[in-house]
């Protein structure tokens, strides 16, 4: 009843449009946007970066948050570049991760390094590595998880995974 009496106030009051806009976004739960890339090697190993500042997983994938009218596409090739100095090329989406509990969104984007892996030590990152599927350091749970949904483990009868192993 309160529904159908505010769907018709909404429609009959002549609210500029700037008006309406404000009254959604005040009345709709606000979210972090954070996009991370997936980088998997012609091996099948997933890069990680090493984030000394994190106390308990400090291996995890590449990644960071929109800034306010940051395409997520220019964001996580802004945040890869401004971590480690390399540039990257965006193939896909291939996955939304949400927690109910936390109120963030994380965009997973299938990427692969522009040019020769050269990288460049910054604040956030300290090193980065390579590594098998199957030898992951450390990681948040959901990292690991997501790393292993897109990727699939070499068996003794492939001799190596085709370029940009992620799957959907």
């Amino acid at each position: 009843m309160i529904n159908a009496f505010l769907f018709w106030l909404w429609r009959v009051l002549p609210f500029p449009g700037f008006i309406r806009e404000g009254i959604i976004w005040f009345l709709n739960p606000k979210y972090l946007v954070a996009v991370d890339a997936l980088i998997v090697n012609d091996d099948n190993a997933c890069l990680l970066f090493n984030h000394p500042y994190r106390q308990k997983y400090t291996w995890g994938l590449p990644g960071g948050y929109l800034k306010r009218g940051e395409h997520p596409e220019n964001a996580i090739k802004r945040e890869v570049f401004e971590e480690s100095g390399l540039d990257i090329h965006v193939i896909r989406l291939i996955d939304v991760d949400m927690k109910e509990s936390h109120p963030r969104i994380t965009l997973v984007y299938s990427e692969e390094i522009v040019g020769e892996l050269k990288f460049t030590p910054s604040p956030e990152v300290s090193e980065i590595s390579y590594f098998p599927i199957d030898q992951l350091p450390g990681l948040f749970p959901n990292q690991r998880a997501l790393i292993h949904k897109h990727c699939y483990q070499v068996d003794a009868t492939t001799t190596k995974a085709p370029h940009g192993a992620p799957l959907l």
